[in-house]
């Protein structure tokens, strides 16, 4: 699996365009395939596929943080930040 820079952009420029002075996306998505073999045969087989990313955000000094594995979180992560940068909170 690719890592989708059109998702990373976008949420970049969603945190920007809601008040963040700065915005950072860091996003991993692996392959992986586990092969099992007993007597030169193989017993068993597994693959997988993981995603994550995170957004760091910074406004007025403050920094807000929050992460999924789930594409379709993006809104969650982005209100998770500006909670976070709130002086409320």
């Amino acid at each position: 699996m690719k890592i989708d820079k059109t998702l990373a952009e976008d949420i970049v420029k969603t945190a920007i365009g809601r008040g963040a002075d700065l915005a950072e996306v860091y996003m991993v998505s692996a392959r992986s395939l586990s092969v099992e073999v007993k007597s030169q045969e193989i017993d068993a087989l597994e693959t997988s596929m993981d995603f994550g990313y995170s957004l760091r955000v910074i406004k007025k000094g403050r920094l807000g943080f929050s992460y999924s594995t789930s594409r379709s979180e993006e809104r969650r992560v982005g209100k998770e930040c500006r909670s976070r940068w709130s002086p409320y909170h």
